[in-house]
Order: C-alpha cells, then sequence, then structure tokens
C-alpha cells in the first residue's frame, strides 16, 4: 500500500531512507496518518507471543492503553531490537509484542528478523495476530 498517500488504507507503515540505512515504523494515526491507530508497549508483561490476559475480561484490549504515534512514538520509546549484541554490528530481534490498534480490532506484533535467509539486511519479518 503506498501509505504516503491520504488513504487511511494502512495499519503499520515501514518508512525508510533513500539510502536505505534509516527507517521508522509508524501506526496510521497521530501524526503519521488519519486513521484511529496506535500502539502500546509495556502493558502486557511477557514477550509470550500467546498472551491473551489483557482485557476487559470480554476479550477487548483496554484502549486507554493505546497512544497515536508521536516523533516519539511506541517503536521509537520501546525499541524492537537490541544492536550489536555479538560485535558484528548487526539487529537482534528481543521478541517484544507490542499492541497495535487499526480503529475497528488490535493486534499483537512481534518483530522476529532483520534478515532474509541470505542474510541481506533490510528484509523485516514480524508476525501478528488479531486479539
Amino acid at each position: 500500500v503506498d501509505c504516503t498517500t491520504e488513504s487511511a488504507g494502512w495499519d503499520v507503515m515501514v518508512e525508510v531512507s533513500t539510502s536505505g540505512y534509516e527507517w521508522n515504523m509508524w501506526t496510521n494515526g497521530g501524526i503519521r496518518g488519519s486513521g484511529q491507530e496506535g500502539g502500546s508497549y509495556g502493558t502486557i508483561q511477557s514477550t509470550d507471543f500467546n498472551y491473551t490476559g489483557v482485557g476487559d475480561g470480554q476479550g477487548l484490549f483496554p484502549e486507554r492503553y493505546l497512544e497515536a504515534d508521536a516523533p516519539t512514538g511506541v517503536f521509537i520509546e520501546n525499541s524492537w531490537y537490541a544492536y550489536n549484541l555479538a560485535g558484528n554490528h548487526k539487529l537482534w530481534p528481543n521478541y517484544r509484542v507490542f499492541a497495535v490498534g487499526t480503529g475497528s480490532a488490535i493486534y499483537k506484533l512481534q518483530f522476529l528478523s532483520y534478515y532474509d535467509e541470505t542474510g541481506e539486511s533490510g528484509n523485516l519479518t514480524i508476525r501478528f495476530e488479531a486479539l
């Protein structure tokens, strides 16, 4: 999806610089879009992707935990990776689970890798599932 248009037809955007060395993750809301999306990290105290314990007893994620993107959004303040763990200038996922709201549903999102099967960087692998 072309996220540069005014369309609200996207939920999570990966913004990559022309050099390919700098990029950010954004949700479609706040400063990056006209949607009602937001993200959260920190209220779910588990990196277990199957964790579904947060809610109002009816399976609904409390809306007060979601926040719209700002210049210091949820993906910036709560990094999904660690850098240079083995001294080889690589990104390593920390397997945090983020909650991302789409306006009509909440999804859990987890980053699994920054590299493809050949080791080429800049190839995100993520998984997500509706709560």
